[in-house]
């Protein structure tokens, strides 16, 4: 059995036999033949992982989500994880014969006083997760790896959040890391269970066909009605800003925050998945037009089947006449003539979702303190005093919420 733990500064790996830290004994995945577990962080080393990477998203016993693919991590690092960011690449890589069969895509960042680990791409990632070959047992690598990052006692707290129920960690730290308390629901349509665009027509009642003929008709008398996908370059990134500029109309008449989408490397990020090879990861656009206006946005990233529906917008005067609706419908249509197998909605759940979905699945965060102060923050501030805010902001009313966004920004 060959164990060693290598942390890669530069890019290259260093040799075993004069690792920048010592080796970790144990744990190490059972009946380890020539195994290693590698810290990567920079830029470099990121790159280097592409073809491993990419091998272990079609090998993974979970098949990834798009925000774990190489492609999603690469664009991230490229517009947020410059060397003069305050987030550092953490990837622990596991290999086994020199074959990656282990990822844990982590970022390190500054929070409270503390130094906490998160997932790579946070907060833009809608699910997190690691990868892991289906033949290799998940429990042992990341046993290895908390081990390794207990011997660093710099590292205070470990904060996972999104996680779904059939994700590879999942069943992990269900065990092993404490509760969140997000318990959320994230939808999804299964669109696989629709053979025509008139199977997919069945699953509405007369109710709900009515309403949306209704919607779509007081749209089409206010001019030339279209809709469709949009790929030019030019067009793309004027779709961005534009969606992005009512998102933010819409959420400030509501008194919501969304710093991610407020932040100018959203739309920067936003692009370059744009211009990504449409056969992997690719940022989707489809738009409704009245005359030669566009109204309304729906952006995707279309990844291994999925369409993960990750913003939608539409002109925010429009509101009462409920593009979103009609966007919602055209679009499921339109993925299930594209041959897509599912329209993920994801986090956070909203009544509406379920009008648009066939499955909710659990996504919880989890929690582990690794030092007495990470401790001390996650239960007060993460198991207890999150989840009471957040139920609070939750219940609160937009004109209530509007006055404690003015009162913050004081």
């Amino acid at each position: 059995m060959v164990m060693g733990l290598l942390k890669v500064l530069d890019g290259a790996e260093l040799n075993a036999a004069q690792p920048a830290f010592a080796p970790v004994p144990r744990p190490a995945p059972a009946t380890a033949q020539d195994c290693r577990l590698v810290l990567l962080s920079t830029g470099k080393s990121l790159l280097r992982l592409e073809q491993g990477w990419k091998q272990l998203e079609a090998s993974s016993a979970v098949a990834p989500t798009a925000f774990q693919s190489f492609e999603w991590v690469k664009a991230w690092h490229e517009v947020y994880g410059q060397p003069d960011s305050a987030r550092e690449l953490q990837l622990l890589a596991g290999y086994r014969n020199d074959e990656l069969v282990f990822l844990w895509p982590l970022i390190k960042q500054r929070r409270h006083g503390l130094t906490v680990l998160t997932w790579a791409t946070e907060p833009i990632a809608q699910y997190g997760d690691l990868l892991c070959h289906r033949e290799e047992t998940a429990s042992d690598w990341i046993n290895w790896s908390i081990a390794y990052l207990r011997q660093q006692a710099e590292v205070d707290l470990l904060y996972l959040r999104h996680v779904r129920q059939t994700s590879n960690f999942a069943p992990y730290a269900q065990r092993h890391f404490r509760d969140g308390q997000l318990n959320e629901r994230a939808a999804a349509m299964d669109l696989s269970q629709f053979k025509t665009d008139a199977d997919y027509d069945a699953r509405y009642d007369s109710r709900q066909r009515k309403h949306r003929k209704k919607a779509r008709k007081a749209l089409e008398e206010m001019g030339a009605f279209a809709y469709g996908p949009v790929t030019d370059v030019a067009a793309v990134k004027s779709a961005i800003a534009a969606a992005t500029r009512e998102k933010l109309a819409w959420l400030e008449e509501r008194g919501k925050f969304n710093t991610t989408i407020a932040c100018p490397g959203h739309q920067l990020f936003l692009e370059k998945l744009s211009r990504l090879d449409a056969s992997g990861l690719h940022l989707t656009l489809t738009q409704i037009s009245l005359g030669e206006k566009p109204i309304s946005w729906e952006f995707c990233f279309a990844y291994n089947g999925v369409q993960y529906c990750y913003m939608t917008a539409h002109e925010n005067a429009l509101t009462d006449y409920s593009p979103g609706r009609v966007h919602f419908d055209l679009a499921q249509r339109h993925w299930l003539a594209q041959g897509q197998k599912s329209y993920d909605l994801m986090v956070p759940y909203d009544p509406y979702k379920e009008s648009w979905s066939s499955a909710l699945e659990p996504v919880n965060d989890y929690y582990l303190p690794l030092t007495a102060k990470g401790s001390l923050y996650g239960n007060l501030v993460i198991g207890w005093l999150r989840p009471q805010a957040r139920g609070i902001y939750m219940r609160l009313p937009p004109r209530v919420l509007r006055v404690l966004k003015k009162l913050l920004r004081q």
